[in-house]
């Protein structure tokens, strides 16, 4: 299998994960209570799976090979600042989470970083797909 075939496939992890974000943004601004634990193993896998393992197997590995197609490099750039801002997203996510667990009302700004970061998600995802 290529890079390119193993990253794709770690997409439609990646777009099975997003349904799940989606899921849970939506249930938050309806009232709905999600376990924090629930919200944790998101929030992990965000921080882990993406960035530590995937992102990191993009910018460590694939984009360097492919940099030396100068027609790339733009592209590349585009890709690294999107990471840098899920990253941001990330943080943001854990911070009001970590907030609300300490009693304040953090709801909407967990539910609103999730929804943010699965419209981050399904079009980076595409960005992404174009580029392999």
């Amino acid at each position: 299998m290529s890079a390119s075939e193993f990253l794709r496939n770690e997409h439609q992890d990646i777009l099975r994960l997003e349904k799940v974000i989606t899921k849970s943004y939506k249930a938050l601004y309806n009232g709905v209570d999600i376990p924090f634990s629930d919200i944790d193993k998101i929030n992990f896998l965000i921080a882990e799976f993406l960035d530590s393992v995937h992102f990191t197997r993009e910018e460590g590995s694939y984009f360097p090979c492919v940099a030396t197609y100068d027609h790339l490099n733009k592209e590349i750039r585009e890709l690294l600042i999107e990471h840098e801002f899920s990253r941001n997203i990330a943080r943001s996510i854990s911070k009001n989470l970590k907030l609300w667990k300490e009693g304040q009302d953090k709801r909407e700004p967990v539910a609103r970083f999730l929804s943010v970061y699965s419209t981050f998600l399904i079009e980076h995802m595409k960005r992404e797909e174009a580029f392999f």
